[in-house]
């Protein structure tokens, strides 16, 4: 009730189903992400240019993953899974492969190579050449972009469209009601180079998932932003195009690439 007060949209479903079937049966499968030569709209839109250019020419420094971080990308991964399981195969409201839609975009000089499906190892499938279906353009390290939409469409039961992204968060955040100011900006950037790339979404909904007990839900809605969108891609180029003109160049200035954000809507 709590949250069709608030005006929740997939919240309460989910939580009416999983009242009628507690005991249903399910599987969950672990993959490790592939790494590759891209920007990716989860994590590449905010930072800087000169940490993007640190990345790029393998300069930034890694941080072991604790074991208490590894639980964490444990956790959202279950969560993951298990909701967009439910909404696809028992509420319906996708097909598979509206599950983990990849998306991407390319610029500057792109390689002939032999196609393939794009999948994780492989993302320049993306970009195959339509006059020939056995070949795909590859762009250069750091000239293109990448990513896997959670669910894209979602269809709502009033036929509306969405963006739909699932975040595991701890119960705190939750009930403020509003999405944390420390992911707030990261989290409108990614969604808004998504909606670039799966314009037939209307708008992005994020789903707040409660890590820990109640396991409550929360639900944060974004407009489009093609002025952010263009912000995002010409600070990747800018990065790009630096590393084509030399690893010793360093791109430091951030003036050009404030983002024009403009926060959750109300």
């Amino acid at each position: 009730m709590q949250a069709m007060n608030l005006g929740y949209r997939v919240a309460p479903a989910i939580d009416n189903w999983l009242d009628n079937n507690p005991e249903k049966e399910w599987g969950f499968h672990f993959e490790p992400k592939i790494s590759d030569d891209a920007w990716h709209p989860s994590g590449d839109c905010t930072p800087s240019v000169y940490d993007l250019w640190l990345k790029a020419t393998g300069q930034s420094v890694r941080k072991p993953i604790s074991v208490s971080l590894k639980k964490t990308f444990g956790v959202g991964h279950y969560y993951h899974q298990w909701i967009q399981w439910i909404l696809t195969d028992e509420l319906k409201w996708c097909k598979a492969e509206n599950v983990e839609r990849r998306g991407g975009r390319n610029w500057g000089d792109l390689e002939e190579v032999e196609y393939e499906e794009p999948g994780p190892d492989n993302g320049w499938g993306l970009f195959p050449k339509s006059d020939e279906p056995t070949t795909a353009y590859r762009p250069a390290p750091y000239h293109w972009a990448t990513g896997s939409a959670d669910v894209a469409p979602l269809e709502l039961p009033d036929d509306t469209l969405v963006l739909f992204d699932i975040k595991s968060m701890a119960s705190s955040d939750i009930r403020a009601n509003r999405p944390p100011a420390r992911f707030v900006d990261k989290w409108e950037s990614q969604l808004a180079v998504y909606l670039d790339w799966f314009p037939e979404c209307e708008y992005g909904l994020i789903l707040g998932v409660g890590k820990d007990s109640p396991h409550q839900f929360a639900e944060y809605k974004f407009h489009k932003n093609p002025e952010l969108v263009e912000t995002i891609y010409n600070k990747w180029k800018f990065v790009s195009e630096a590393i084509d003109l030399s690893e010793d160049v360093v791109p430091e200035d951030d003036d050009y690439f404030e983002l024009p954000l403009k926060g959750p809507i109300e």
